[in-house]
């Protein structure tokens, strides 16, 4: 999991909710300029999955850019309303499944 600003709590919640203990969860709370660690850390995972509060995965594509890491699987809250930590683990599971 991947993560930047007020989605930490929301996905360490879903994560917790879905039952995925074991799944890691890397967060950003300053996105630019990236941690010179950044890819080596994204390339360990087996799956990558960014979870993001706008509609075009911002920081994924910041990730891709900077690093030349690809994350393909995201999750994209954009409604206008508060991210749903159950709308979030349920979309975990889905990808993960």
């Amino acid at each position: 999991m991947v993560t930047w600003g007020s989605m930490y709590h929301i996905v360490e919640e879903a994560l917790q909710k879905a039952r995925l203990d074991g799944t890691a969860h890397l967060h950003f709370d300053q996105v630019f300029p990236l941690h010179p660690g950044t890819a080596g850390h994204l390339e360990k995972a087996e799956k990558v999955i960014a979870v993001e509060g706008n509609a075009t995965g911002q920081f994924a594509d910041l990730i891709r850019r900077e690093t030349g890491f690809l994350i393909e699987d995201r999750i994209l809250c954009y409604s206008g309303l508060q991210v749903s930590v159950e709308k979030v683990a349920e979309k975990l599971l889905e990808m993960l499944r």
